[in-house]
């Protein structure tokens, strides 16, 4: 049972890797084509593009650390499993899970604060980009598809 909870927990962190191999800057898809693109879909004005791109641009510097902190737990967490090294393995997997967690608490107090700076149509119109299949990794948009995965096509008709 153990060594089952480890091998999915050894599968989990591999597959999610990828999320932290991007390089550093602002949180996936909020790089100024995508602040661009929302400033269209939602008619922002100046300010609020300025604010969203510092606010972005905050949490990119703020996940900087991030990023160097995952490719070292990565690295361990590969050497754990070529040793067979159960608590090398469990350890690499809490810190993988830990530096996830707190990456996607940087992105969603991103989203906030860029929440704030809308009027409440503004909010509404990106409710609803998000209810309708708004961009991906877009504010509110929850969880952000792994980097180098992609949701299957639609089943056909």
């Amino acid at each position: 049972m153990k060594r089952s909870i480890r091998v999915l927990s050894v599968l989990a962190a591999v597959s999610v890797s990828g999320l932290f191999a991007q390089p550093p800057g602002p949180p996936r898809g909020m790089g100024p084509r995508h602040i661009d693109g929302l400033a269209k879909r939602l008619l922002l004005d100046d300010t609020q593009k300025e604010k969203a791109t510092a606010i972005y641009d905050a949490a990119g510097k703020s996940a900087k650390t991030l990023h160097t902190t995952m490719k070292q737990a990565r690295e361990a967490l590969t050497l754990a499993v070529q040793k067979n090294d159960s608590v090398g393995i469990d350890r690499a997997s809490l810190q993988i899970g830990t530096l996830m967690a707190q990456e996607m608490s940087i992105q969603s107090k991103a989203d906030a604060a860029f929440r704030q700076t809308l009027s409440a149509d503004q909010q509404t119109k990106l409710d609803q980009m998000h209810t309708h299949g708004g961009p991906p990794g877009g504010p509110d948009a929850g969880p952000r598809p792994q980097h180098g995965h992609h949701p299957p096509p639609p089943p056909a008709e």
